[in-house]
């Protein structure tokens, strides 16, 4: 159960001097940020001045992006951001193969993803379980991706791991429910969690 209250956008008293740009119709449909919004200014800087830059102004391939992302919140098994970013992963591609293939990727098997796209897994895998990127890992993204988007896949899997120790800790659940337009828990349905863990945080 969650541990602080979720709070509706509108309740929110606007910040005079914010030059922050942020849409709070969208901040209000998502459980984190109602969250979040227990403390109003770390909410204004927590999306529009990091996430948004991230998903709207970063040049890393969003395939790429959103692999590593998936593949952090997959062996930690934050279930609340699995399912967000494997369904948004769908709206730019990606497929039920794709998801499987990190998975695979996760428990020691190769997959048939390309030699860049797995090594993008094993860089957010290590940055997440081993806090480190190893010498030949990185020797090979950095000969393989422009050198902005090496230091922006690290910045994303360093981000989203703060993102998943954030929903963990305050025990958000995933959005479900009349007021939501889209149901994620069947995400967390039709795929298994880490065997190490067994469970979806």
């Amino acid at each position: 159960m969650v541990r602080v209250p979720y709070i509706d956008m509108e309740m929110l008293a606007p910040l005079p001097d914010d030059p922050s740009p942020y849409n709070p119709d969208w901040l209000s449909a998502n459980n984190i940020h109602r969250a979040m919004a227990n403390h109003p200014e770390a909410l204004r800087v927590f999306w529009p001045r990091i996430g948004a830059w991230m998903r709207f102004k970063s040049t890393l391939e969003p395939r790429l992006r959103e692999l590593a992302i998936i593949q952090a919140s997959y062996v930690t098994a934050s279930g609340y951001e699995f399912a967000h970013h494997v369904h948004y992963a769908e709206s730019i591609g990606m497929t039920h193969d794709d998801i499987l293939a990190i998975i695979d990727e996760s428990n020691g098997k190769t997959s048939n993803l390309t030699e860049l796209e797995r090594t993008v897994l094993k860089a957010a895998r290590d940055l997440t379980l081993k806090v480190q990127i190893d010498d030949a890992t990185w020797a090979f993204l950095d000969a393989h991706l422009r050198r902005e988007n090496l230091i922006e896949l690290v910045l994303v899997t360093s981000y989203y791991n703060h993102i998943i120790r954030l929903v963990t800790a305050l025990q958000i659940g995933i959005e479900g429910g009349k007021e939501h337009e889209t149901s994620l828990a069947p995400y967390l349905e039709r795929y298994a969690p880490p065997s190490d863990i067994g469970v979806w945080r």
